[in-house]
Parts: structure tokens; C-alpha cells; sequence
């Protein structure tokens, strides 16, 4: 089962940025014109790739309008049933192997590679296809219309995300993208049991003519996707976890976004990506030779051999090197605290084998992929004591739920929509605006804490009475469980501005690149638009994290950096050479930052971090660094292997 096939098609109706990938050698007649620059998307997951094309197109399955008889509704209504069983079965099972660290028969470094994200995105997953109301719109819809299960799945389904795609919300957009992946799932699971052909029965499309459903991936043998570059409208968080054991190069769709869970899976697996190419995909052709930069948001087709070398010249990342583990320092001894980011539970072991000095950021938030509610304080403390003891003797940072903007909260009914969601309640603003919220949180918190060590960390704080009232609440809260330290994420000018000051408040602070750079930038990120803007190399950005770096410093205050410039090699030695010392990174992109840090000296790094300081754009500041430190971070086996 699952979506990787999908072509760059959407079924009758198609609508903006609808396209077809073209079958393999599909229209080609005579050589085919090729242009100067590279296919443009987001760039999802970082590394450099040459490899051949893998290109996965559409089957047919269950998009027919077929009607049945009155006597049999019933039966369809059962069949539904049925094969939503044998699709949750299906995944439960691959979730509960992700959670296990071994992924269906995955190798184990693979399995160990998946980290946390897959564990939880399919367990969201499993939600989703076990809501009660989305099985009861479907079997209206059969009921109504005497539909076979299949139509009724696939027009239900595809009729929710439509409406979830029309809001302004990247975060909304890719859900609407996984119902549609739960349709396709209970579709493919359909194909095992297609009734007898009712001939009166058909529609008029079928009548004249349409084919026969051929089911979707479930009914089909496993595509085969080893060492090739995969090319693709769209591909499914399931169909990646299938690949694990024989996983592909790289990753380019037309569709989706630097935080769709497509994405989160590929840095969790170490697996170049280059999302949200659009129609122009459409051009490319089975077996074509492909560039794929997923650090720069390109891809290149047919590229030269110059093209190839100056791509794999400068990319960041680097061969995970087979070293001892233990503590993280520099070539020359300075002492680097090397943390993950995570989002569930499920990479945690596998990141503490790979010798992580703990959790630097735990999003608590996603913890709500797919609940319609939010998750009592028990159950929030279930999961806070699981990590903590888990982690035990390491920390592990607890961030309160980032909601607003593209992580909308589970279950608010909003009057309005606001102009600018990214300027409106969102974090501390939407947690201390809903009573109901935070103390629920905080207590659970200070209760996990009693089990380890945990630090509690406050998102997207701009002024200083919102910190003050959450400390109040915090110091509520434990009282009745354990005690912990107090930190303020670094996520907006204003903060940043500040440092000296939330450092004599808080006990530690916590610098978030993507927001920094997007607020910063006046650059929204999930804008494809101007995506590429909210780049954390600015020259400004680059100023407000030094300002930090150094009030951290005189105040003797904990300093650590998370979000994608921590998890790029070139990017965490530019941060070390700003005076970082705790990075948070990626589980998947742990071995990589540790092999480039331990290949760097200090004076190397603050001598790039001053020539980049006196740049005047990102890609100069890129193009400095890369001259001073690319070869060195890479080694000498050089490249960008895995």
C-alpha cells in the first residue's frame, strides 16, 4: 500500500499546479531539449546525490464511480470494514517495528537511522484511519450513493483534504495531504477483495468504457527504489518506512513542504530531499540522470561532469565515520555537547546509542498529530516520564506546545482566521490566551521531572511579561511534582535583542534558527515564494545569534542552538565558531555533525565565522565558508556518501 506512485495528478478536476508525470519514454521523439538551470523546490532534507531516475506513476484503483445494488450496500459497508482492519493492521505493525528500531526487516543501521519521527507519524496515522467520523462520512456516502467502498473511500477522503487545503495553513495543506494517504491505504487494502463485476449496475463513465479497478501499491508487487533517485507527485510516510531496507538515493516531488512528515522521515533517514518542484517535474523521464542538491533546493538533469563536481565539492554532508562515541569535542579539545531534536519516543534509544548528550528540544506539540482533542494531563505525563527515565541520566528539554501559525490546536474552534497567523497567538501568546492550556502542561511536566532530568523550555517568548507569567505558573506546578530549569527559546529580534536580559531571568536559553531567520528576514518559510529568503546564513541573522552568543557567555547562562543550521555540518561549525557550544540536532544528521566537528579547530572556525560576519548575503556567506572549512569538514574520503 501506500502513495508513492501518485503521479502528478489529483483525479478529475486536477486544479492549480496539477500535472501528469508522463510515463517512462512516454511522448519523446527525437533528443529532448534540456534547461540551463536546475528543477527549483524547498529544500526538505539536506546532501548532494548523482544518481539515475526512479520515476513512480499513477494506478488506477478505486476512482471509478461504480454503483452496486440496494441488496448489496451492506455487503460494501462490510468490505469497508474489512479492509480498514487489514490496513490498520498493517500499520500498527510497521509503527510498532519503527518504535522497536526494527522497521519490517529494515537493516539495522536503517532501522536505527528512522529515529523518532516514524514511530509517532504513524501512530498519527493510525489515528486518523481509525476516526470514527471519517469511517461514518464514508459509509454515508456508500449508503447514499450505493457506492462500491472504494469510490465512496476515495471521494470522501479526497473531498476533506480539498477543504484542508484551501486554508492559508502550510501545516493544514499537509495534512490534507495525509488523508489523502489514508484513503489510498484503505483503497490498496480494498484490492485484495474486489467484488464481481455488476454489469447493470455501472455508471454511465463506466459504461463507456472506463477500466476495471487494478487496486493501488497494496495489491502490487514492491517497487524498487535501491539506489535510485525517486521522482514523484507525492510520497507517503509509509511507503518510506517499506523502503528502509533498501532505500532509495534521494527523494524530488512535486508536492509538499519542508515540514511535511515526508520530510521529517527523510533527515531522520539521512536521505537527500527536494520537495515542492511543481509541474515542471513532469519533464523528467525514467533512467535520466539526475543531480539532486538538497541543501540548495535543486536538481539538476543531465548534469556535466563540472556541474557534478562542484555540487559534491561543497556539500556539507559528510560520511558518518566509525569512532568511539562518548564525548563530543573539537580536533583541538574544545568540548561540544552534541543533543537531538525530537518528536516522539521513538528514536530516543537509537539516538543515545549513537551518544547523545541528551534531548536538546522535545516538541511537544506534534505529540497531537491527528487528535481532535488535546491530550489530558495524565497522558501528557505518561509520555513526559517515559522520556525523562528513558534518557536518564541525560536531560532532556520539554518545550510547552508551540500551537499558532501552521500547528493549529487540536480541537479550537476559531470565530476568525487572522490576517498573519505567524504575527498573531502563537506559543507563549496562544498558550497563556487559553486557560486550559498551559498549567495542565506545566503540572505534567514538573511531574515527569520528579523521574530524571528535564528542563522545561518556553516557545516563541517576545517580551518579558509573558515569561514572568508562565514562571509564576511553573513555580505552581512544582510544587506539586519536580523541580526544573526555566528556559526561553530565542525565536524573534525582540529576543534576541534582549539576551542580556533573558539571561538574568531565565535559566537557560535555547536559540531557534528557522524562526529567528524567517522573523528576522520577514520571510515566511512555508511561503514557497519566498522560502529561500528565510535563510539562517544572513548576515543578520548570523549578527543576532553572535549578540546571544555573547550575553550568554558574560552571563555564564546556558546557551544551546537547535533547528536546521545546528543540523548542517558547515552550519554547526560556523555556530561553534560564534561561541556555541550545545547543538541540537537532527537524529539523522548525529554521526554527520560529529564527523565534521571532530575534523574542526576552534581558530579555523572563528576565522570563518568572522569572515562570514563581514559578508553582506547568504550566499556569500555560504560561498565564504565553504572555501574556508568544506574540505576539511569532509575529510579526506570527501564526497557526500552515507
Amino acid at each position: 500500500m501506500g502513495a508513492a506512485r501518485a503521479s502528478l495528478h489529483r483525479g478529475s478536476g486536477g486544479g492549480e499546479g496539477s500535472a501528469r508525470l508522463a510515463e517512462p519514454g512516454a511522448g519523446v521523439s527525437g533528443p529532448r531539449r534540456r534547461s540551463r538551470g536546475p528543477l527549483r523546490g524547498v529544500a526538505a532534507s539536506p546532501g548532494v546525490r548523482l544518481g539515475v531516475a526512479r520515476v513512480l506513476t499513477a494506478e488506477v484503483g478505486g476512482e471509478v464511480e461504480r454503483r452496486v445494488p440496494r441488496s448489496r450496500v451492506a455487503a460494501e459497508v462490510r468490505r469497508l470494514r474489512a479492509a480498514v482492519s487489514r490496513a490498520t493492521a498493517e500499520l500498527r505493525a510497521a509503527a510498532q517495528g519503527a518504535a522497536e528500531g526494527a522497521v519490517q526487516g529494515a537493516a539495522e543501521g536503517a532501522a536505527r537511522e528512522l529515529g523518532s519521527a516514524e514511530a509517532s507519524i504513524l501512530e498519527a496515522y493510525l489515528m486518523l484511519m481509525e476516526d470514527e467520523g471519517l469511517l461514518m462520512q464514508i459509509e454515508a456516502f456508500i449508503r447514499e450513493q450505493r457506492a462500491t467502498a472504494a469510490w465512496a473511500t476515495r471521494a470522501v477522503t479526497r473531498a476533506l483534504a480539498a477543504r484542508l487545503a484551501e486554508q492559508p495553513n502550510s501545516y493544514l495543506a499537509e495534512r490534507a495531504h495525509d488523508l489523502e494517504f489514508i484513503g489510498r491505504e484503505i483503497v490498496a487494502a480494498l484490492a485484495v477483495d474486489v467484488p464481481v463485476r455488476q454489469g447493470q449496475e455501472l455508471t454511465r463513465a463506466a459504461e463507456q468504457g472506463a477500466p476495471e479497478p487494478r487496486g493501488a501499491l497494496g495489491a502490487l508487487e514492491p517497487v524498487s527504489v535501491a539506489g535510485r533517485l525517486v521522482v514523484a507527485e507525492d510520497i507517503s510516510p509509509t511507503e518510506l518506512v517499506r523502503w528502509a531496507s533498501a532505500p532509495p538515493l534521494g527523494l524530488i516531488t512535486a508536492l509538499g513542504g519542508s515540514d511535511s512528515h515526508t520530510a521529517i522521515l527523510a533527515r531522520a533517514m539521512g536521505l537527500p530531499a527536494v520537495v515542492g518542484v511543481g509541474s515542471a517535474l513532469m519533464a523528467v523521464r525514467e533512467g535520466e540522470s539526475l543531480l539532486i542538491d538538497g541543501e540548495r533546493g535543486e536538481v539538476w538533469r543531465s548534469p556535466s561532469q563540472a556541474r557534478v563536481a562542484r555540487a559534491l565539492s561543497r556539500a556539507s554532508v559528510v560520511a558518518p565515520v566509525e569512532e568511539p562515541l562518548g564525548g563530543d569535542a573539537t580536533a583541538c579539545g574544545v568540548a561540544i555537547e552534541l543533543q537531538v531534536n525530537l518528536e516522539g519516543l521513538g528514536g530516543l534509544a537509537a539516538a543515545l546509542e549513537q551518544g547523545a548528550a541528551g534531548v536538546g528540544l522535545y516538541r511537544s506539540e506534534l505529540m497531537c498529530l491527528g487528535w481532535t482533542r488535546l491530550p489530558s494531563e495524565e497522558e501528557q505525563y505518561e509520555l513526559y516520564r517515559a522520556l525523562v527515565e528513558g534518557a536518564a541520566p541525560r536531560t532532556v528539554t520539554l518545550r510547552t506546545f508551540d500551537f499558532g501559525a501552521d500547528k493549529p490546536y487540536p480541537g479550537a474552534a476559531r470565530r476568525w482566521t487572522p490576517p498573519n497567523p505567524a504575527l498573531g497567538l502563537r506559543g507563549v501568546r496562544l498558550a497563556l490566551a487559553t486557560p486550559e492550556l498551559l498549567p495542565a502542561q506545566l503540572r505534567a511536566m514538573a511531574r515527569a521531572a520528579a523521574h530524571g532530568s528535564a528542563r522545561v523550555l518556553i516557545p516563541m517568548v517576545s517580551q518579558v511579561d509573558e515569561f514572568e507569567q508562565v514562571r509564576a505558573l511553573w513555580r505552581e506546578a512544582a510544587e506539586q511534582g519536580g523541580q526544573a530549569p526555566l528556559g526561553v527559546m530565542i525565536e524573534v529580534p525582540a529576543a534576541a535583542v534582549l539576551a542580556e536580559v533573558w539571561c538574568e531571568r531565565a535559566d537557560f536559553l535555547c536559540l531557534g534558527t528557522n524562526d529567528l531567520a524567517q522573523y528576522t528576514l520577514a520571510a515566511d518559510r512555508t511561503d514557497p515564494e519566498v522560502a529561500a529568503r528565510a535563510t539562517a546564513l544572513d548576515p543578520a541573522v548570523l549578527r543576532l545569534i553572535r549578540q546571544v552568543s555573547q550575553a550568554a557567555a558574560a552571563a555564564e547562562r546556558p546557551l544551546s542552538v537547535c533547528g536546521a543550521l545546528a543540523s548542517e555540518p558547515l552550519g554547526a561549525a560556523l555556530l561553534v565558531g560564534l561561541g556555541v557550544r550545545a547543538l541540537s540536532v537532527e537524529p539523522g544528521q548525529l554521526l554527520r555533525v560529529r564527523a565534521a566537528l571532530r575534523r574542526l579547530r576552534l581558530r579555523a572556525a572563528e576565522e570563518a565565522a568572522a569572515a562570514a560576519l563581514r559578508q553582506v548575503d547568504a550566499v556569500s556567506v555560504r560561498r565564504e565558508l565553504e572555501a574556508r572549512l568544506g574540505a576539511v569538514l569532509r575529510g579526506p574520503r570527501g564526497g557526500s556518501r552515507r
